[in-house]
């Protein structure tokens, strides 16, 4: 392997530049903070929900975790309605969500590279 060009140097620099730029974000921006009681209250819910839902290998091991980014109020008209199966009589139902709060949350493959991004929202969390 010969000597690197000055065009490929500059693009291992931006290739280093961008994954600092990444693990920033990644580990210090995107983790979100409670603001009262009420919020730190709703994400050790949210924590113990998914907990359970992301119960396997791949995220007992590290190599897949989740980061709660934001929290917001939910106001009347983002109360929605949502199919739910009925399992009696094997039919969708609606369902209205009455709650206070809504979480996004993002996956990542090692804590660094984003692979995917919900939001839950809990039914009766007080």
């Amino acid at each position: 392997m010969g000597k690197l060009s000055k065009r490929e140097k500059t693009y291992l620099w931006m290739v280093i530049i961008l994954l600092g730029v990444l693990c920033v974000k990644s580990f210090w921006l995107d983790a979100y903070k409670a603001q009262n009681e009420s919020e730190a209250l709703f994400i050790s819910r949210v924590t113990e929900t998914l907990d359970q839902r992301f119960d396997n290998v791949l995220y007992q091991r590290g190599i897949l975790m989740y980061r709660i980014i934001s929290v917001k109020e939910v106001t009347e008209e983002e109360n929605q309605l949502v199919k739910k199966l009925d399992t009696i009589k094997g039919n969708a139902v609606d369902i209205e969500l009455q709650g206070k709060y809504k979480a996004r949350i993002r996956k990542y493959v090692l804590g660094l590279l984003p692979f995917g991004q919900e939001t839950i929202h809990l039914v009766n969390q007080e």
